[in-house]
């Protein structure tokens, strides 16, 4: 079993126990539209026929090439977009400098170079509710970090219809 594998089983485990849109999972037919080494895509349509949208569960690489092959498979992707469409996960980075505290300061030209791909796809981030970094080193002070690496980004049809 896979590490993405595992993470998936997660994912698709929070949508199980809430549903989407008020309905339970069982509502839906899932079909799997493509599986990569870091992102695994879904195409959901519920039992009537009538919702059609997409959902791709990210967990991404630290290696740089590795992250940067991710956002080409995704930009390849993207003319599926005109559904609605949410690519979810760990980006393994952060899209903004405020999104990372301690150590090392943040790179701005990754942030921008996130930025930028979300853009070429029509992504927008969704925002959270919580705490603010969804992941830490385990490190005291002053070795420690915090960054926001786990995150949603939809299309405009996306935030749309939900």
């Amino acid at each position: 079993m896979t590490l993405l594998s595992v993470k998936l089983g997660a994912y698709l485990g929070a949508f199980g126990s809430c549903g989407i849109g008020g309905l339970p999972m069982s509502a839906f037919n899932v079909r799997f539209l493509g599986i990569l080494e870091q992102v695994v895509h879904l195409g959901i349509k519920d039992s009537n026929g009538s919702m059609d949208f997409l959902i791709s569960f990210v967990y991404a690489s630290t290696n740089f090439l590795s992250w940067k092959s991710l956002c080409m498979d995704l930009e390849a992707y993207a003319d599926s977009f005109s559904l609605p469409c949410c690519v979810m996960g760990d980006f393994n980075d952060i899209i903004s400098l405020d999104e990372k505290l301690g150590r090392k300061p943040a790179n701005p030209s990754k942030c921008s170079q996130f930025q930028y791909w979300g853009d070429n796809c029509g992504l927008a981030d969704l925002g959270c509710d919580g705490p603010k970094f969804t992941w830490w080193n385990m490190r005291q002070s002053p070795a420690s970090a915090w960054k926001r690496l786990e995150r949603a980004l939809a299309n405009e049809e996306w935030t749309l219809r939900f």
